[in-house]
């Protein structure tokens, strides 16, 4: 310009570049600019360790392919640092104490506990698919009350007085040959959807380290929306079929145009 500056990027520009928040919209000199996000990579190396200051340059994201690493300074930050910030930069919720440190209200601190704990059990049951329908492998093992209660989802009637060894027999031998799934206990059939073989509890046994082991499971399912089992040569297949199709389609398409491409 006249006054002999260069008007430089826009510094609210460099938040996307790893650099800090919005700072604003200013011109200034292409050097200055240079040597403000500098000091605030600087700032932020200053938090590292002395280990992962090793790992970083400085520069900033666009460059960080050259370190064939993961650059610690653009690391993604835990759940609990986000919600900390979170309820550090907003006023609304903070508030002051007697000796002048800053806290939270307990409601606000109540509903963020509540929430997280919320989440972590979504995100246990979103890891467990499928129902749970698991046949009785030995009966004598359960407790008097839950034999009971497995002979009355059986429909069988059972006396106060009857001994544990009694009731395991009987659960043993109603158990015996009967379908796994049922609208009492599968989930898959109360939600009307058909079992998968891959998941469920009627088609897989779970091993000591938590895999899923398929097992034939046609005999054992009794969800009556049927039994899924996915077949990787059957979709080998139908990709092979649509993807001659497509080839025979374009085929006949060049044809149709002739020699100078432009139809008939």
């Amino acid at each position: 310009g006249a006054g002999g500056k260069t008007r430089g990027p826009d510094l609210s520009r460099l938040s996307a570049a790893g650099c800090g928040g919005l700072v604003g919209h200013e011109a200034l000199p292409l050097v200055e600019f240079e040597q403000r996000k500098q000091a605030w990579l600087e700032q932020r190396m200053s938090g590292l360790t002395k280990r992962e200051r090793k790992m970083c340059t400085g520069e900033t994201r666009q460059y960080d392919f050259k370190l064939h690493i993961r650059n610690p300074l653009f690391r993604d930050e835990g759940e609990a640092s986000r919600r900390e910030k979170l309820l550090v930069e907003s006023k609304d919720v903070a508030r002051q104490r007697g000796d002048g440190a800053e806290s939270y209200h307990d409601e606000l601190i109540k509903t963020s506990q509540e929430e997280s704990s919320s989440l972590e059990d979504l995100r246990t049951s979103r890891g467990r698919t499928g129902c749970s329908c698991q046949k009785l492998k030995n009966p004598t093992q359960l407790t008097i009350r839950r034999l009971r209660e497995e002979a009355r989802l059986r429909g069988i009637e059972t006396d106060s007085n009857m001994s544990k060894k009694d009731l395991a027999a009987l659960v043993r031998e109603a158990s015996e040959g009967e379908s796994l799934c049922s609208r009492k206990t599968c989930e898959c059939m109360r939600t009307g959807v058909a079992c998968h073989g891959d998941v469920c509890g009627c088609c897989c046994e779970h091993d000591s380290h938590g895999h899923n082991k398929r097992i034939n499971g046609t005999k054992r399912c009794g969800n009556p929306e049927g039994l899924y089992f996915f077949k990787p040569e059957s979709v080998l297949h139908y990709r092979r079929r649509v993807l001659q199709e497509w080839k025979e389609g374009n085929s006949s398409s060049a044809k149709s145009k002739g020699p100078g491409g432009s139809g008939s």
